[in-house]
């Protein structure tokens, strides 16, 4: 009795507690979410849409940065852009995962990849190659879930879809899935795609040339500003194999684009991370 106690006392001052939204503890056990208590309770046998209720730690943009700058990046891009082939060779053997780019996933329904735990590996529906720039947004979505999310979703799922709903910048309608899971993937996914340093020297310089002081650019309804930042969007498209919906997520999220037209990009970043 004295050791349960001392046991439930050390968990209880935890810090690990401070990221927790829910904690149940039950004889020696802990639970972290409603319907794992209720199954072992026996009310419940399963649950559906597992992932919606897995607990995940909330982090800030500067912690996700930090955690793709731990990893071996510098052999990750050739002239400032990310190779698909030496991700994939660098963090094999660093995870045990595998890779699957011709996969048979439901296209048609939306699918673009999955990650799979037993065993390890990554898809990318085949369908997507058509679309270089969906694609390479899929895989490094998908590496972000490994990256930010295995050792949580591992205990959890067999394998964790992601369709063209998860993988949305705007996410404010779902009930279906856990935003903030998909919020960290993109997040992550748009930091490695588009690595900071290059970036920002490529939007001063697109600003010297087009003589913008105020350090941003103002995107509304006006022609004059929407061709600004089309034009923009679109070196960076071109330099760094990224669509320019998620050039756009970017400079939003470092303020280099005031976006008057859709700011629900800066409102689920404030929320939901």
């Amino acid at each position: 009795m004295l050791l349960l106690i001392s046991a439930t006392k050390t968990y209880l001052c935890s810090d690990k507690l401070m990221d927790k939204t829910f904690i149940a503890l039950l004889g020696n056990k802990s639970f972290e979410t409603i319907p794992d208590l209720f199954i072992e309770y026996g009310l419940i046998d399963r649950y559906s849409n597992k992932s919606k209720f897995v607990a995940v730690p909330y982090k800030t943009e500067q912690q996700i940065c930090n955690i793709i700058d731990s990893l071996p990046i510098d052999k990750f891009y050739k002239r400032n852009r990310l190779e698909i082939d030496d991700i994939c060779s660098v963090l094999s053997p660093i995870y045990k995962v595998d890779f699957k780019f011709d996969s048979e996933l439901d296209f048609q329904n939306g699918v673009l990849g999955k990650i799979t735990f037993n065993p390890l590996e990554i898809h990318i529906a085949k369908d997507l190659k058509s679309d270089v720039c969906r694609w390479r947004f899929t895989f490094a979505h998908e590496i972000g879930h490994l990256v930010l999310h295995y050792k949580r979703l591992v205990d959890y799922l067999d394998e964790y879809i992601d369709d063209e709903h998860t993988i949305s910048f705007n996410q404010d309608y779902s009930i279906y899935f856990n935003k903030r899971l998909e919020i960290q993937a993109n997040l992550f996914a748009s930091r490695l795609l588009l690595p900071q340093e290059p970036l920002l020297r490529i939007v001063n310089d697109y600003f010297k040339r087009e003589r913008i002081y105020k350090g941003y650019l103002f995107l509304d309804s006006q022609p004059c500003n929407m061709d600004l930042t089309f034009r923009l969007l679109r070196e960076l498209q071109d330099y760094f194999g990224v669509s320019k919906e998620v050039a756009k997520y970017r400079l939003i999220s470092l303020g280099l684009i005031k976006d008057t037209t859709d700011n629900s990009i800066q409102g689920i970043l404030k929320r939901t991370l």
